[in-house]
């Protein structure tokens, strides 16, 4: 008799257990529709107070939860849990929208609440019997949120734009807890957020789309300069590097390479980053004059150390480079005039190496006259062009004035110098 009391009391114990935890479930399931009624009308306070209720309800139902129970009641108490706390957010996002007051949604914009919300949506998915629905609720939201951001961004300004951010953020990150990957959400979220120069946030969707191998490395390129702007010179460095070993071949990345070495004074980095990058884009004239710049400073470098056969083919590679850029475009005044000075430099480099020769060395002096003076006639070839498209750039002008005195050319040297009065 004492046993068979015993079994009845368990029973009724495990049986009180259940329906106390179901009627926690349904009496959150009540508070929530009662809440969507409410915002559906606009009733915004009213609609904050239910779901409010709703989710200590179903916390509470959770919470209680046991190895007896779980069968019975998990999947519809997570199920209502996610959708829960998906709208409570939004509803508080309404009326502090209404209200003119973003202290409202402090509650739900914490990592923890965020964390929560994930946590529910991935288990409630987790069971045949809410997936579907679940599942279409979750792209009906995404779609609302994007709807929204819409709007938000059309009105252009810096709080809308913020807003649009989030909204299209938001969208992705709802997507994402039905294993949608909505790469397109992210993007424009990166692109409201550069807009308004908050690259903290476009950082966080340029994450998630790198990973996710979107654009392949150009979206690595995205990221690395978003960490560029945010001034973290490592985190830049190390979106080049990990895009570069998955795709070594991007012309965005390498070029994104090519402008972070030249940055830190890399030359020699950056040089081989140019190379590889006149291989993918041979077409454009911007690089080949990077490419010509770089071999120049590492020619003019005050530590330069290099011997006179590599002097001599940096010389020969950068002015085939500005040739090249001036290929492309024979009105590209910023290679015209480096390839002059290069040429400048490079032939009173010579001119002095013969002047310090021994008077009886007349081999080698002829040698290097002869030499001085083709770097002088290059250097008039190229300033000549150059001053053509910028014929009141008086540095031009004296670079030419100094040239056709070299090269002895009396008439055309009284003729720079008399512009260059007039300049100056």
């Amino acid at each position: 008799m004492n046993l068979k009391y015993t079994l009845v009391a368990v029973l009724t114990f495990a049986t009180f257990t259940v329906f106390g935890q179901s009627t926690n479930t349904t009496s959150a399931a009540v508070a929530y529709q009662d809440a969507s009624s409410s915002l559906a009308y606009q009733k915004f306070d009213d609609a904050v107070k239910s779901y409010k209720e709703a989710k200590d309800l179903i916390d509470k139902a959770i919470s209680e939860i046991t190895a007896e129970t779980k069968e019975k009641v998990e999947s519809k108490a997570w199920f209502y849990k996610a959708k829960i706390y998906a709208d409570y957010a939004n509803a508080l996002a309404m009326k502090a929208q209404m209200d003119k007051d973003t202290s409202i949604v402090a509650e739900v914009m914490t990592e923890k609440y965020q964390n929560e919300t994930q946590e529910a949506f991935k288990k409630a998915l987790t069971f045949d019997r809410y997936r579907g629905e679940l599942e279409d609720y979750v792209k009906g939201q995404a779609g609302m949120a994007t709807t929204i951001a819409t709007q938000m961004y059309n009105q252009g300004s810096d709080e809308a734009l913020l807003a649009a951010q989030q909204a299209f953020f938001g969208a992705g990150k709802m997507m994402e807890m039905i294993g949608v990957k909505d790469t397109s959400s992210f993007l424009n979220a990166a692109i409201c957020a550069e807009k308004i120069q908050r690259y903290d946030l476009a950082v966080e969707s340029y994450k998630i789309l790198s990973a996710e191998g979107f654009r392949g490395g150009s979206s690595y390129s995205y990221l690395a300069n978003a960490y560029n702007n945010l001034g973290e010179d490592e985190k830049r460095k190390a979106a080049i590097d990990e895009g570069l070993a998955k795709y070594p071949n991007n012309k965005e990345l390498i070029i994104e390479s090519v402008n972070y070495n030249l940055s830190k004074g890399n030359k020699t980095e950056a040089l081989s980053a140019l190379e590889k990058a006149i291989e993918l884009a041979p077409d454009n004239k911007t690089i080949y004059f990077a490419a010509g710049s770089t071999l120049q400073d590492l020619m003019d470098a005050d530590d330069s150390k290099l011997d006179a056969a590599t002097r001599e083919e940096f010389l020969m590679k950068a002015g085939g480079y500005y040739d090249k850029a001036l290929e492309l475009d024979p009105n590209y005044a910023d290679a015209a005039y480096n390839k002059g000075a290069m040429y400048l430099n490079a032939g009173i480099d010579t001119d002095t190496e013969k002047n310090n020769l021994d008077l009886n060395d007349r081999e080698n002096f002829q040698r290097l006259e002869k030499k001085a003076n083709e770097m002088f006639n290059k250097s008039i070839e190229a300033l000549e062009v150059a001053h053509k498209l910028d014929s009141k750039n008086a540095s031009i002008v004296k670079y030419l004035k100094i040239l056709y005195g070299k090269v002895g050319n009396r008439e055309k040297q009284v003729e720079m110098n008399n512009k260059l009065k007039e300049l100056e």
